[in-house]
């Protein structure tokens, strides 16, 4: 054998055992550091870990069951659940829970029960249920779920809203009908004292003023002296006006007013109860040579007066034996009567235009429009329900606090409202007086 060959054919085993080495090395998982030793000492080399097999697939994505999508509830502890993941290839699969983009609650069993110091889970037939042991802030907050196996493989599931409000809504009354200023505070009840009474002259629309959070249903009961409940009231607030106006008709009496406010997680605060004395207004009569002067009672209407003057008071039959006096008499009366009319008719109304913040409406014009005859109900889509009348014009100022008497307003009625900045035209299906109407 010649020099040549024998050099050719060292050459050729070395190239093999260097082939082999290089396919080991780019092949071969190593899932550790390695320690290589040289002629000249030893090192340390750390090389990542390689997944187990390059097909390996990732589990299949968690399905979020409850809380629902944009819940809320006032419990800090909230049980969050969702549908269990598998896994294609058969490992063992692992969750990790996000709170806002935050990996919050690590490690936990798709198979048993398993803890944390900050959660504890169980599973139940096919779902996972995760109760945090530590109490969630009060706010918004989004959750998601991760799977994932020990190869690093995962999936997400969807994104879900939450709000947790452990805070009973509070609320403060400001108005009672001409009563305005008023800090009746939920939050602190000594804003009502034992003996507070509210007097108002009626029969009417009682009016009260409250400020409370927005998405907060205000309640306001109405006790009789027996304690029996007469009427009762409600309103809540948008998610972003937090102002509500509340009307109430109550007769002449004395009643006992209950508030109270619930959010949208049924948190309940209370007011202490207040009274509410609703009076008829009276006229007092000083006539010369009689004591005591004469007091009559005004009625609320002009329809709720007696149809003769028969059954006057006893004082004011008597009156008559002098002529003259009684001829004073019922002139005062009649000119009180008249005086009381031009009054109520100027009180009178059945529309309240407010703007969204829950303020009187300042300006504007209306013009209502109704139908040449009432229509019965099968001429509801025939030319029977058109008018061919020119509408009423009604004009709104600043005097008039938002508040109009429109005549023949009724279920037929359709109202045209201009302001300086829109137009609205609306068609009244249901009435009931009076109508408030939110103007943008």
């Amino acid at each position: 054998m010649s020099k040549t060959f024998r050099i050719l054919s060292v050459l050729l085993v070395l190239g093999a055992c260097l082939s082999f080495v290089i396919l080991n090395l780019k092949f071969a998982p190593i899932t550790h550091a390695a320690e290589i030793a040289t002629e000249s000492g030893q090192f340390t080399a750390t090389i990542p870990a390689a997944p187990a097999s390059d097909d390996n697939q990732a589990p299949t994505s968690p399905i979020l069951i409850r809380p629902t999508d944009g819940s809320a509830t006032a419990d800090p502890h909230p049980e969050l659940v969702w549908r269990r993941s598998t896994d294609p290839d058969g490992n063992t699969i692992y969750y990790d829970l996000y709170l806002n983009g935050v990996a919050t609650y690590l490690g936990i069993s798709n198979t048993g029960n398993s803890a944390d110091n900050n959660y504890t889970s169980t599973v139940v037939d096919s779902e996972v249920r995760l109760i945090p042991t530590t109490a969630l802030s009060d706010g918004h907050y989004t959750w998601l779920v991760r799977a994932y196996d020990l190869a690093g493989d995962y999936s997400n599931s969807t994104t879900w809203d939450l709000e947790i409000d452990t805070a009973p809504p509070n609320f403060v009354i400001t108005s009672v009908d001409t009563h305005h200023d008023l800090t009746l505070d939920s939050a602190n009840p000594s804003s009502v004292s034992d003996d507070l009474t509210f007097e108002v002259t009626g029969p009417k629309d009682i009016y009260f003023t409250i400020e409370t959070e927005p998405r907060t249903t205000i309640q306001l009961l109405f006790y009789d002296s027996d304690g029996s409940l007469v009427t009762q009231t409600s309103g809540t607030t948008s998610s972003t006006i937090s102002t509500l106006n509340l009307y109430s008709h109550l007769d002449s009496g004395l009643y006992t007013v209950q508030a109270l406010a619930f959010d949208h997680v049924l948190l309940t605060t209370t007011l202490p109860p207040f009274d509410l004395s609703v009076t008829m207004p009276t006229l007092t009569l000083p006539i010369p040579g009689i004591t005591p002067p004469i007091t009559l009672l005004i009625p609320p209407a002009l329809k709720d007066l007696p149809s003769t003057l028969a059954h006057l008071p006893a004082t004011v039959a008597r009156i008559s034996t002098r002529p003259g006096i009684a001829i004073i008499i019922f002139t005062l009366i009649a000119l009180a009567l008249l005086l009381l009319l031009i009054l109520l008719k100027k009180r009178r109304y059945n529309l309240i235009l407010i703007n969204p913040q829950g303020t009187p409406l300042k300006l504007a014009t209306i013009y209502h429009s109704i139908p040449d005859s009432p229509p019965s109900s099968h001429h509801l889509h025939t030319p029977a329900f058109l008018t061919h009348r020119a509408p009423f014009r009604y004009p709104l100022d600043t005097s008039d606090k938002g508040k109009l008497y429109i005549r023949k307003l009724n279920r037929y009625s359709t109202l045209t409202i201009r302001t300086k900045t829109s137009l609205h035209i609306l068609s009244i299906s249901r009435y009931h007086s009076p109508i408030t109407l939110i103007i943008d």
